[in-house]
């Protein structure tokens, strides 16, 4: 009896878990057009991934949340737009951001990116990645959802896309 009871409350308790984590990408993907999202419940808390995919500005945005596992690792989030037209990547090192984004307004977005929301951009497999991990000792991670926040970042990065899309035009 008291094996079942306790199978029960580690159930109830994995599920109210599993509830309370999902808030972040289900609050991330009211940002979005048409999103879809790539797990919860049980398997995202046994994991420690999220995932969620829609639109932003016509342009395909994909959340990837990495919760901390283990003594040693950190959680860590990844937002991803891929702009509608993306350079040819020859070779295989990915290019510097910074050199794909030339124009002013592209630039001011990537600064305030990386400086005001604390993120490190870079341009992989045809797509702008955006990670953010917290700093400091008593961060809750993924914290609370900001809509302003995301809704700049999202700006953001619709800015840079563009700016590459003008680049990707005029070469």
């Amino acid at each position: 009896m008291g094996v079942l009871l306790l199978a029960v409350v580690v159930v109830v308790a994995i599920v109210a878990w599993s509830r309370r984590e999902g808030g972040f990408s289900e609050s991330f993907a009211t940002l979005l057009d048409r999103p879809v999202a790539g797990g919860g419940g049980v398997a995202s808390w046994l994991t420690g991934r999220e995932h969620v995919g829609g639109e932003f500005g016509a342009r395909p945005v994909v959340l990837s949340l990495h919760r901390k596992r283990g003594r040693y690792q950190l959680g860590y989030l990844i937002v991803a737009m891929q702009p509608k037209a993306a350079p040819a990547q020859a070779g295989t090192e990915p290019p510097f951001i910074w050199d794909l984004v030339r124009d002013p307004e592209g630039r001011e977005a990537l600064s305030q990116l990386e400086k005001h929301h604390g993120l490190k951009l870079a341009f992989e497999d045809g797509w702008i990645k955006a990670t953010w991990m917290p700093v400091g000792l008593f961060v809750f991670f993924p914290g609370r959802f900001v809509a302003e926040r995301w809704q700049a970042v999202l700006a953001g990065m619709q800015q840079v896309a563009a700016s590459i899309e003008r680049r990707t035009a005029t070469a």
